[in-house]
């Protein structure tokens, strides 16, 4: 038993930033501040008058949102000799108790958005029916007023406030009796809110009910489309009820008036992809502007055959778009009830045992898994401008000799130093028990123990060589030690920190510390969190790739919040860890919510050449030049049919295309996002035919996409060495001469010069 961290990690973050840029043209991109763009995925339900129970219950569902509708018929006022006096009455009382459930809400852990429910002077007639705000400008007044009371009165709360939440579900079908259109009242009330309170933040529910019609220039009512207003630290709503028949079948129906309807529904199309499609022009908007999108409400009756699927599809893609939502509603009306059962609107009666609507809510709110996040394109400090290049190699022992100034010489102005291996060896090597095959089989707690002293020993060797490196004015990646390495007890290899909770602790824990140690050290390019990570994503994978990166990144922000982070992509580093189509199947590279974050990619493609003969004669391996025809390659693969290595076997010619395309997903990730990318590593083995062609192909792309790149290895082994010669591993000597290799990469060294 592992005694030295104990506890699970919880995770939640926010989601993602995505670029996209219409045909019709260009919308603005949303901005967000710190303290909003660093939320996690909030999940919660809608919540009337409550006590602290509602919330002390919720929190133990895993909530941290809840909607607070304050919400009444205007009929109810209609009738006063002064409606407006005997709404405001009742405001006053609803606010009252707002100021109650706050410290209940910190308390909890959760925020609260103020929903304004009522719809103030109520509607138009039926057949032109539109919310009178829209028509007469009293009800206008009447709405800007109201929120001008409530900025005033809660501004300075945004720690418990989720925002302000405008306007429940407006519809303005823009004929002859509305005399505002909706972006206009919208407007008008932002500014009034914005004037008295800039900080919280707006949530805006669009035209046609809040309903994913309101983003569609196809809605039904020939409304206009949605378009984004002009603000940042806007939250977009949007209330989920598609399909309606299903959803709402029932409402004040009598048990034997009432057939139900099922989900899903073959016959009606009714499934994951139909909601989906529902959603798209919400996601669309989403996409094209960088917005956070808020579900405030969605639902099903709860007598609805196949509720708890319903509920779990549209979870789940909530869950995939980075959505927060609230579900539509705790302790309110027993036919929206996760605790109440029945077959119908009139039978309802509360739940013998959890509904299975409810398991389904609990789980999502429980589910810390990473996924969208929506605050807008990667942001970077002055030093990382896109005119600012570096262009190195990777020194496992920076600070031995001469070794640095010797990279000086050569035109380098960046080292890629590891903290697991500024020691006599690797520290996963020296530390964790291995099998006869080196591969790590436990993580017992002197392993732990050995590993925390060989981390922080490295350390003191790493201020020696950021200090030199600043002395040469260099800059230093400094690559985490990877606590364990592989997995032992599946077919599937993976890093062993994906599996354990108590390794990606000692990470955090690793990270903390040397943050602290070198915050605004200037010789620091960044921190890159771990090399070559690798996670299946299959289920004893109990930690994903992005979260791992997440907590490791959120703890060395918490000790220097300037600090630039390097993330590597899944896959080992590979270019398929930036797409969903590698061979492995996984989600797809997304960035994490934090600006100043450097993606990085390790470039070994093809490696049926660039690792062609590791460890073997050289009458032993397929010899492939480079660049190459699939003929050659063919005649090449007959003289060792059962010896392919790295080589896929694929019918391909490997020339500069084939390098391109192998790294087009990194490509349209960095334009996807503005993220800045550097190379870690890449190489070819030192006996290569062509070894000299390869390595200017691949950091001509690199030169042509502004990427950063460092090439594997300065003196490390003789496998990559610049300054070795030879047909084999075995018969590597120092080159006489400057190898053809050294040549290349001197020239793109000298570039830095400039």
């Amino acid at each position: 038993m592992k005694r030295l961290f104990v506890g699970a990690v919880f995770i939640a973050i926010a989601g993602l930033s995505l670029s996209v840029t219409a045909a019709e043209g260009v919308w603005r991109r949303i901005d967000y501040p710190d303290y909003t763009r660093r939320w996690p995925q909030m999940k919660g339900v809608m919540l009337g008058s409550s006590t602290e129970k509602e919330f002390t219950d919720l929190r133990s569902m895993g909530a941290n949102l809840v909607r607070y509708q304050m919400n009444a018929d205007w009929k109810q006022f209609a009738g006063e000799a002064d409606p407006v006096a005997a709404f405001n009455k009742w405001l006053d009382g609803r606010l009252d108790h707002l100021d109650e459930m706050l410290p209940w809400a910190r308390r909890c852990g959760i925020k609260v958005c103020v929903d304004m429910h009522t719809h103030l002077g109520g509607f138009t007639d039926e057949k032109n029916n539109s919310d009178m705000i829209f028509v007469e400008k009293k009800y206008e007044d009447l709405l800007v007023a109201t929120w001008e009371k409530i900025a005033t009165r809660f501004k300075g709360n945004q720690d418990a406030i989720y925002g302000y939440d405008l306007f429940n579900e407006p519809i303005n079908r823009e004929n002859k009796l509305t005399k505002r259109r909706w972006r206009a009242v919208m407007c008008r009330t932002i500014d009034a809110i914005r004037a008295i309170d800039p900080v919280t933040p707006i949530v805006v529910e669009p035209n046609c009910h809040a309903s994913p019609r309101g983003y569609d220039v196809k809605n039904i009512y020939g409304l206009k489309g949605f378009e984004p207003l002009p603000y940042d630290n806007l939250i977009y709503s949007v209330h989920v009820y598609q399909p309606m028949e299903y959803t709402h079948q029932g409402i004040h129906q009598a048990k034997d008036a009432y057939k139900p309807v099922a989900y899903p529904n073959a016959e009606k199309g009714w499934d994951k992809e139909f909601l989906r499609k529902q959603l798209q022009s919400v996601r669309y908007f989403q996409l094209k502007t960088g917005a956070r999108i808020y579900v405030g409400e969605f639902s099903a009756a709860a007598y609805a055959p196949g509720a708890e699927k319903y509920l779990a599809d549209l979870c789940d893609l909530f869950l995939e778009f980075g959505w927060d939502w609230t579900y539509h509603a705790f302790r309110e009306s027993t036919c929206w009830s996760f605790e109440h059962e029945g077959a119908s609107f009139d039978t309802m009666k509360p739940a013998s045992v959890k509904t299975k609507r409810r398991e389904v809510i609990e789980k999502y709110l429980k589910d810390d898994r990473i996924q969208g996040f929506v605050a807008g394109q990667i942001k970077y400090p002055a030093r990382l401008s896109p005119e600012k290049r570096f262009r190195g190699a990777q020194d496992p022992y920076p600070h031995q000799g001469n070794r640095m100034a010797d990279a000086k010489a050569l035109g380098m102005n960046i080292i890629r130093a590891g903290v697991g291996f500024l020691g006599p060896d690797w520290a996963h090597r020296h530390v964790w028990p291995v099998d006869d095959k080196g591969r790590a089989v436990d993580v017992s707690d002197e392993a732990i123990r050995q590993w925390i002293a060989n981390a922080e020993a490295n350390l003191l060797v790493l201020k020696e060589t950021l200090d030199k490196a600043q002395a040469l004015g260099m800059k230093v990646v400094v690559t985490g030690p990877a606590p364990g390495k592989w997995l032992t007890t599946d077919a599937l290899m993976e890093r062993m920190y994906f599996q354990d909770p108590e390794l990606l602790a000692l990470m955090v824990s690793f990270w903390h510390k040397t943050a602290k140690a070198f915050k605004g050290h200037p010789a620091l390019y960044g921190y890159d969190i771990v090399n070559e990570p690798l996670n299946r994503e299959y289920p004893k994978s109990r930690i994903k790739h992005r979260d791992f990166m997440i907590l490791c990144a959120r703890a060395i922000r918490d000790e220097d919040p300037d600090a630039t982070i390097i993330v590597e992509c899944n896959a080992d580093g590979a270019p398929a860890g930036f797409d969903c189509k590698s061979r492995y199947g996984f989600v797809a590279m997304t960035p994490i919510p934090f600006d100043n974050v450097i993606y990085s990619v390790h470039v070994y493609q093809p490696m049926g050449f660039t690792h062609q003969g590791i460890g073997k004669k050289k009458d032993e391996y397929l010899h492939h030049s480079y660049p190459t025809t699939q003929a050659k390659l063919d005649e090449n693969r007959q003289r060792f049919p059962g010896d392919l290595g790295k080589d896929t076997g694929k019918p391909e010619d490997w020339n500069k295309d084939y390098i391109r395309n192998a790294i087009k997903s990194v490509r349209e990730f960095q334009l996807k996002y503005g993220a800045r990318i550097y190379v870690g590593e890449f190489s070819a083995a030192s006996w290569t035919d062509g070894g000299d062609r390869y390595l200017q192909d691949v950091t001509d792309l690199f030169e042509a996409y502004g990427w950063d790149y460092t090439y594997h290895a300065f003196r490390e082994n003789v496998i990559w060495s610049l300054e070795h010669e030879g047909e084999e591993n075995a018969s590597l000597r120092k080159a006489k001469e400057e190898t053809p290799r050294m040549k290349v990469m001197k020239a793109k060294w000298a570039l830095n010069a400039r």
